[in-house]
């Protein structure tokens, strides 16, 4: 490790070099205390340095949110996971800030799955000594807010958000299924106030890719010209090599993308499932929108930049802010949009 490098590298200056300084440099022996006391200080400031490089004295929040958009009702679903990070031991009050209050909203503790450290099965009891927290709901112009949590130090603590909300959609996309191709034409426009990025729309088992970035009120044009990707195949990372299908398998231990755990946890379905992940996502199933793609409705997907609400972090029974360094904020939108699917009704009358 690092530490170890440090240690090794102070016996060398103490040892070695302590010695070519002192007698063979120098030619004063005697100065080989003062050398080894001024390497012993300069190590022991590294070591600090280091530590607070690994270990910052401020809180680091990790964020990602998924935003549900339907855009004929304008009924806006939220999700938000936040982990708290805390090099010393604090007591927090967490809230969710919204830039205008939702029609509902909570804020609660996020338990952690299976038997680990800190998980719903462990049968280790770590939480007693921690303080008595307390969760407040939505209260008038109150944003929820959870009280008095215990951070141990060097620990996380998980919370989890969900709100909902009534937009009104800048305009109306117009979309279509293509008779006997079973893939969409007309336009898709993004309703929302904000821009849009990496933007891409999906459809029964097809995806669209869109653009890089689409502004508020801006519109993509589908024709039979255009021609959508396997949905499938991107998701389970398909690709041909010396004229095989290969897949990326999904190692359930990679939790280092964020990104790519949102995509599985909003389309598991559609990317096989179980067969795929190795995992029965039962924990949040109600992010998977694979089935309302298999019917008349497609999905505009997209990244917004800086996407609320925002958690913020107080001392318990302090008005102070902690201060706070946001590490990973991720937040995907999807909006759900009708097709016009006449022709089925018409050719079965």
């Amino acid at each position: 490790s690092q530490i170890a490098l440090l240690l090794v590298l102070f016996l060398a200056l103490i040892g070695p070099v302590d010695y070519w300084i002192s007698v063979v440099w120098l030619k004063r022996p005697h100065h080989s205390w003062l050398i080894a006391g001024v390497m012993g200080l300069a190590t022991c400031g590294a070591l600090v340095a280091y530590h607070r490089t690994i270990r910052p004295d401020q809180i680091i929040v990790n964020t990602a949110r998924v935003v549900d958009v339907d855009a004929q009702t304008g009924r806006m679903d939220g999700h938000l996971w936040s982990h708290v990070y805390s090099s010393r031991a604090r007591q927090i009050d967490v809230h969710a800030n919204f830039p205008t209050q939702p029609n509902d909203c909570m804020l609660d503790w996020q338990g952690l799955p299976g038997n680990g450290l800190g998980g719903l099965e462990s049968q280790m009891q770590l939480d007693r000594a921690m303080p008595a927290y307390s969760v407040r709901g939505q209260h008038e112009r109150l944003p929820p807010m959870v009280s008095g949590v215990g951070v141990p130090a060097a620990g996380t603590k998980r919370f989890y958000a969900a709100w909902t909300e009534a937009i009104t959609p800048e305009q109306q996309s117009s979309l279509r299924e293509m008779p006997g191709l079973d893939q969409l034409e007309g336009e898709v426009v993004n309703p929302l106030s904000v821009d849009l990025r990496d933007t891409f729309l999906l459809y029964h088992r097809w995806i669209y890719p869109l653009k890089g970035r689409m502004p508020a009120g801006d519109r993509a044009v589908l024709s039979a010209q255009i021609i959508p990707r396997d949905l499938e195949r991107r998701l389970n990372r398909r690709q041909e090599i010396d004229g095989k299908l290969t897949s990326a398998r999904w190692d359930p231990a990679e939790r280092g993308q964020l990104d790519r755990v949102l995509e599985l946890m909003m389309f598991h379905r559609a990317a096989s499932g179980q067969n795929y992940t190795s995992l029965t996502h039962r924990y949040q199933p109600i992010l998977d929108s694979s089935n309302r793609m298999e019917s008349n409705c497609a999905v505009l997907l997209g990244r917004l930049d800086d996407a609320h609400p925002k958690i913020g972090i107080k001392l318990h029974h302090s008005d102070q802010p902690v201060p706070t360094q946001v590490g990973s904020d991720f937040s995907w939108c999807r909006i759900f949009i009708p097709v016009d699917v006449s022709h089925k009704r018409s050719g079965n009358g």
